[in-house]
C-alpha cells in the first residue's frame, strides 16, 4: 500500500513536471505572439496618426492662406489670428509627422518632400504679410497672381499622396491584426487546457497550503493587534462609526476626554454620546455625506456645551474607511480641540491691533512737537538769520532740513499704519480715475522735472480700494520722478496688460535702474539702496505699495537691471459681474 502510494505520488510528480514544461511553452509562444500582435497594433496607430496629422496640416495651410488673405484684401490685422496659428503649430504638426513616418519609408520620402513644400508656402504667406504692411496694392496684386495657389495645390497633391499610401498601410495593417490576433485566440484556448490540467496539480497541495494559511492567519492577527496598539496610543479622540452611526471602536484618548468607559460607547449610537449633543444638523449632513456620497473626508468645525468639559470648539475631520474584504460602510471621526488655541490666536490678534493702534497714536503725537521744532528753527532763519554767525546758521538750516524728513518719516509711517489697522471696503476702482488722481498729486514734482509721462488707455475697472491704489501708484510714479541720473528728463510709460485672468498695471521709466539681487528686498520696510544726499527718502515708500497690495488681494513686484530702468507691476483682479452682486448683497467675492 505504502508503495503504491509513493508511485503515485512520483507519477503525479512526473506529469506536473511535464505539464509544467508544456505550460511554459505554450506561454512562451503566446507572449511571441503578443509581442507580434502589438507591433502590428502601433503599425496600424502610426499609419492613423499619419493620416489624422496629414489632414491637420493641411488643415492649418489653409488657416494661414486664409488669414493672410483676408489681411490682404481687408486691411484688419483681425484676420492673421489664424495665420499666426498656423505658422506657430505647423512646425509641431510637421515633428510630429516625421516621427510617425520613419516607419515607412515611402511615407518618410513624401513627408520630406512635404516639409519643403510647406516652408515655401509659408515663406510666401510671410512675404505677401510683410509686403502688406509696405505696400498694400503690391500685396494684392501679388496674390492676384495666383503663386501662392500654385505651391497650396503642390503641397495638396503630396499630402494626398501621403493620407493614400497611410490607408493602403492601415488596410494592410488591420488584416495582418486580424490573422495575429485569431492564432493568438487559438493559443488562449490550449493554455486554457493546461491551466485546468494543472488546476488538478494544485488541489493535490491544497493541504499544505491549508497550513500555511493558518500560519498566514496568525501573522494577521498579531499585525492587527499591533495596529490596533498604535491606534491607542494617537493624541486625538477616535471613534469609528458604521453605516447605521452605530460606535464601532473608539480609543483610549477619546475615552479619556470625554471622562467614559467602553461600555457606554461602544455598540451606542452616536447619537446617546453625550445626551445627544454631538449629533447636530450640520455634523449629521457631513457624516451622511462621507457615507452615501462617497466622500473621502469632510472637515468641520463644532461648538459643544458639555457636562464633562464644558463650552469648547472642536475641529472634527470625517473620513471614510477602507477595509479590504469588508464592504461595510464606516468612517472614522477625529475630533481636535482647538478651544485654547483660538483664544491664544484672538489673544495675539488683539496684542497686534493694540500694537498697531499704538504705533499710530506715537507717530500722530510726535508730529505736533516736530512741528513746533521745524517752526521755531525756520523762524530762526528767517528772522534772526543775519544777526548769527555763519556757523549758527548751517546749524540751524540743518535742523530745518532734519525735522522736515523727520517729518515726511512719520506721515510715511502714517500711511503705513494705517494701511495695516483702517478697514478696506474693497469696490470697482477705474484706474484711469485713479491715475488722473496721481497726476494731480505730483504735478508739481512733474512739471519741476519736466517729466514726459505717457498712459496707453482707457484702463479697465479693477476689485479695490480708490484711496489704497492711488497711495500705492503715487508711490510708485513718485519713484520713477525721483530715481533718475541727475540732468535726465524722467520719462515714465504707463499701461496694462491682461494676464491669467487678472490685470496687471505697469510703470516703465528710464531711471537708474535696480540690481536683480534686491528685487524683492525694496519691498521691506525702511529698505534703501542709496544714501539720503543721493536720492532723498525715507525708505518707506515702496512698503507701503506691498502692504497695499496684501490688504487688497493683489501683488507687485519688478523688472530691472543697473543702469536699464525699471518696470514695477501692480497685479489686480479685474471687476465683473459676480463682483457686483456681492456688493449688492454687502459681501466680498
Amino acid at each position: 500500500m505504502g508503495w503504491n502510494h509513493k508511485r503515485a505520488e512520483n507519477i503525479l510528480l512526473v506529469i506536473s513536471v511535464l505539464v509544467l514544461i508544456g505550460l511554459i511553452g505554450l506561454v512562451t509562444i503566446l507572449l511571441r505572439q503578443f509581442v507580434v500582435l502589438r507591433t502590428s497594433a502601433e503599425q496600424w496607430q502610426d499609419s492613423q496618426r499619419t493620416v489624422i496629422l496629414v489632414t491637420r496640416v493641411m488643415e492649418l495651410i489653409v488657416d494661414g492662406e486664409t488669414g493672410q488673405r483676408g489681411y490682404v484684401l481687408s486691411g484688419d490685422s483681425g484676420f492673421l489670428q489664424p495665420y499666426h496659428l498656423s505658422v506657430s503649430q505647423l512646425p509641431v504638426v510637421m515633428k510630429e509627422l516625421e516621427t510617425s513616418a520613419t516607419g515607412v519609408a515611402a511615407e518618410a520620402v513624401l513627408v520630406d518632400k512635404l516639409k519643403f513644400q510647406i516652408k515655401a508656402v509659408q515663406d510666401n504667406f510671410a512675404q505677401t504679410v510683410a509686403m502688406m504692411k509696405q505696400d498694400a496694392p503690391q500685396a494684392r496684386a501679388r496674390i492676384e497672381t495666383g503663386q501662392g495657389q500654385a505651391l497650396m495645390e503642390s503641397a495638396r497633391s503630396t499630402i494626398t499622396s501621403i493620407t493614400q499610401l497611410a490607408t493602403e498601410n492601415v488596410r494592410r495593417t488591420s488584416e495582418r491584426f486580424m490573422e495575429q490576433q485569431s492564432m493568438v485566440l487559438q493559443l488562449a484556448v490550449g493554455l486554457s487546457i493546461v491551466v485546468i490540467i494543472m488546476t488538478f496539480v494544485v488541489i493535490c497541495f491544497a493541504i499544505r497550503h491549508i497550513r500555511q494559511s493558518r500560519q498566514l492567519n496568525s501573522l494577521i492577527r498579531e499585525a492587527r493587534s499591533f495596529a490596533e496598539s498604535i491606534v491607542e496610543t494617537v493624541h486625538h479622540p477616535l471613534l469609528v462609526l458604521d453605516s447605521a452611526l452605530k460606535v464601532t471602536a473608539a480609543n483610549r484618548s477619546y475615552l479619556d476626554a470625554f471622562h467614559t468607559v467602553p461600555e457606554l460607547v461602544i455598540e451606542r449610537t452616536f447619537k446617546d454620546l453625550s445626551s445627544g449633543k454631538w449629533l447636530t444638523p450640520e455634523l449629521r449632513e457631513s457624516i451622511k455625506g462621507v457615507i452615501e456620497q462617497a466622500k473621502s473626508w469632510v472637515p468641520i468645525t463644532v461648538d459643544m456645551d458639555l457636562a464633562v468639559s464644558g463650552k469648547r470648539r472642536y475641529n472634527i475631520d470625517i473620513r471614510k474607511l477602507y477595509r479590504p474584504g469588508n464592504h461595510t460602510d464606516c468612517v472614522l471621526i477625529a475630533f481636535e480641540d482647538i478651544t485654547e488655541r483660538e483664544g491664544m490666536e484672538q489673544k495675539l490678534k488683539d496684542s497686534n491691533q493694540q500694537l498697531s493702534s499704538f504705533a499710530y497714536s506715537v507717530a500722530h503725537d510726535l508730529r505736533a512737537p516736530l512741528r513746533a521744532m521745524q517752526g521755531f528753527s525756520q523762524a530762526l532763519v528767517e528772522d534772526f538769520g543775519p544777526q548769527l554767525p555763519e556757523e549758527a546758521q548751517d546749524y540751524a538750516k540743518r535742523i530745518v532740513e532734519a525735522a522736515t524728513r523727520m517729518d515726511q518719516l512719520i506721515r510715511d509711517l502714517l500711511d503705513y499704519s494705517r494701511l495695516s489697522i483702517d478697514e478696506i471696503r474693497m469696490g470697482r476702482v477705474n484706474l484711469d480715475d485713479v491715475l488722473n488722481d496721481v497726476r494731480q498729486v505730483l504735478s508739481r514734482d512733474i512739471a519741476t522735472t519736466h517729466a514726459e509721462v505717457g498712459i496707453a488707455g482707457p484702463l479697465p475697472a479693477v476689485w479695490g480700494h480708490k484711496t489704497t491704489l492711488t497711495m500705492m501708484v503715487t508711490n510708485l510714479i513718485g519713484n520713477s520722478l525721483k530715481f533718475v541720473t541727475p540732468g535726465q528728463i524722467p520719462q515714465i510709460r504707463i499701461y496694462g496688460e491682461h494676464k491669467n485672468g487678472k490685470y496687471r498695471l505697469w510703470i516703465a521709466d528710464n531711471g537708474i535702474g535696480i540690481s536683480p539681487l534686491y528685487h524683492e528686498k525694496i519691498f521691506g520696510i525702511f529698505e534703501r539702496l542709496h544714501g539720503m544726499n543721493e536720492f532723498p527718502g525715507t525708505g518707506i515708500g515702496l512698503a507701503i505699495v506691498k502692504k497695499g497690495a496684501d490688504r487688497i488681494g493683489g501683488a507687485v513686484g519688478v523688472e530691472s537691471s543697473l543702469g536699464h530702468g525699471s518696470r514695477f507691476w501692480l497685479e489686480l483682479h479685474l471687476f465683473n459681474d459676480s463682483m457686483q452682486s456681492g456688493l449688492a448683497n454687502n459681501q466680498s467675492p
